[in-house]
Formats: C-alpha cells, structure tokens, sequence
C-alpha cells in the first residue's frame, strides 16, 4: 500500500508527496484559514484483479494531519490497462485508543453513498453524504473493498423500513439476488432470507428484527426501522453484484484543514 498527504494538487493528481504546507491554493481559502489536503491509498493486486478477502483488499492507516473536513471523494482503476470494475469502498473511522476501527464504525451511513465503481473505471462525487465527513488528528482510518449493491424494491402494502445497514461491505465471489421476507408477525416480527431471489430458498427462516443491524451472511448486513407492524410476505429485494475486474485502486479523499 502507498499513502499520501498532499496539499496544492490539481484534481486527479495521485502522485506520492508529503504534505510540505506549500501554502494556500487560493485567497479564498487563506481567508477561510483552510488548506485543500487529499489523501489517496492504493490498492494492488499485484498485478491480478482484487478479490474480497485478499490482504490487499483492505488498509488501515493513522491521520496525523490537523483536523480535516471531507468534501469530495475519487475512485479510479490505475493499471496499465484499466478496465470497467464492479467495487465499493467501505470506510470507518476511529480513535487511536480504540484501534483497530471496526465495520460499525463506518463514515457511510445508511443509505449514503461509498465511493464505488459500478461497470466504469472511474468515479467521484463532490458532495459526500456521509454521516461523518470530519477527521481529527491521530483518528485511524480503515478501508476495506467489497461488492456493489442494488437499490432495494420493496413488494407488498405494509411497514417499509428496511434498509442495508451501514456495516454492509459484501465480500462473497458470486452475484447474489437477496430476499427478505416478513415470516412472522409477533413480538418482535421475523423474517426469512435467501440469495436466489424469486426461486426463494430460504436459507434462514423465522429471524427475530433487531434494533441493531443484522448479519445476513459474508458482510451483508440489513437493519429495520421497527420490530413489529410489518405485513406478512411483504418482502424486500435487491442485488449484490461481487467484486470485480480491478488490479490497481486509488481511493482518494480530499478536504479543507486548518493552518
């Protein structure tokens, strides 16, 4: 892995420096006392597309930077021959006292979007809506890539609150289709689940809801808003399309710190 702190970049630029406070990029941010600052880790394969579980396929690293406010992510596929790539970054964030940062400490919240690669070799977003876009020093980072997941469709007339949790970080191999099906309407109501979709085998049945986010299996995690008042057989449904196609990631968050 490679790591950089970088100030006065154009955007794109994922060269290594270090940050050497080379001054303001622009008056209005000297004015603001803030500095733009990027930070990109790579991700290799050496020279093999990625897979979920591969030691390269997650990084956690120290912020030692004066406290930071994200305001854009990017995502690329970097190698000689970059390719359409299926990946998402799961990002989490905690303090030195509590290291290692762990999935429940994601930045991305539910329903908030990680940076990700969807069948293209590049992506950015200029307005994050994560849950948590600020960085204080000593924080520790951790990224770690996994599938890519469908909107959710929702079949039937009652309670809709389920949503994919913010630990989510799919690492299964295979495409998957899941289900999720209300089996049970006592207190607290239960569900099914299966990865076939409509064929429906259910690989679990008669799940008690949680207030909590639930481990489906392999990093899936869904969570729902109530534990009673949903609708018997109304079901939720979405796909997870695994990890795929990229040797070569840089994941690069970029920001304003103070000076």
């Amino acid at each position: 892995m490679s790591f950089s702190s970088r100030t006065h970049v154009a955007p794109g630029d994922l060269g290594l420096a270090a940050d050497n406070n080379q001054g303001m990029d622009n008056e209005d941010a000297l004015k603001a006392a803030v500095q733009p600052t990027q930070m990109t880790v790579f991700f290799d394969g050496g020279g093999v597309p990625l897979v979920p579980g591969d030691p390269a396929s997650s990084r956690t690293f120290p912020y030692k930077l004066p406290a930071l406010t994200i305001t854009a992510w990017e995502i690329e596929e970097i190698s000689d021959t970059p390719v359409a790539s299926y990946v998402s970054v799961h990002v989490a964030k905690d303090s030195y006292a509590n290291y290692p940062p762990a999935l429940n400490d994601a930045m991305v919240g539910i329903g908030e979007t990680k940076p990700n690669l969807n069948n293209v070799a590049k992506n950015v977003s200029a307005s994050p809506d994560w849950t948590t876009l600020a960085l204080a020093v000593d924080d520790l980072l951790k990224m770690k890539l996994g599938g890519v997941n469908a909107a959710i469709s929702f079949t039937g007339a009652g309670l809709n609150d389920m949503t994919l949790g913010a630990q989510d970080c799919p690492v299964d191999t295979v495409n998957r289709t899941y289900r999720v099906k209300i089996d049970g309407t006592g207190s607290p109501n239960t569900f099914k689940w299966c990865r076939d979709g409509a064929t429906e085998t259910w690989v679990a049945t008669a799940v008690a809801i949680t207030a909590a986010e639930q481990l489906l299996e392999n990093g899936v995690y869904v969570k729902f808003g109530a534990t009673t008042g949903h609708t018997l057989n109304d079901y939720w449904q979405w796909a997870m399309t695994a990890m795929a196609g990229g040797k070569l990631y840089a994941v690069t968050l970029k920001g304003n710190r103070a000076v």
